[in-house]
């Protein structure tokens, strides 16, 4: 393999990381002020004790976990080797009938 192909590839994976890590806090964001608030407008109707807050609160941070474990942990650890790229890219761009992969 060249290195302007391994440049293409880690340039792409560096890319691919950064938009996973902003698409995985953007999700984490968003589904924790979607349970907060759910909770809060449950609590505000409901008027829980603090046994009922407690466990508000233990779902709310297992809730936040298992999304962070979906979204940030496991997009994150998944490595993609340089066939693999090259494919996806070529995958991408069909104008390019697998050149990409056939150089290798």
């Amino acid at each position: 393999m060249t290195d302007r192909l391994k440049n293409l590839c880690d340039r792409f994976r560096l890319l691919m990381r950064r938009l996973l890590l902003l698409l995985g806090a953007s999700r984490v964001v968003c589904f924790a002020w979607i349970a907060l608030v759910s909770v809060i407008l449950v609590d505000f109707f409901w008027h829980f004790g603090q046994v009922e807050r407690f466990v508000a609160l233990a779902a709310l941070l297992g809730v936040v976990g298992w999304v962070v474990l979906r979204d940030l942990v496991q997009p994150l650890r998944q490595s993609w080797s340089d066939k693999e790229v090259l494919h996806y890219l070529d995958s991408a761009l069909p104008a390019n009938n697998d050149r990409l992969t056939n150089i290798d």
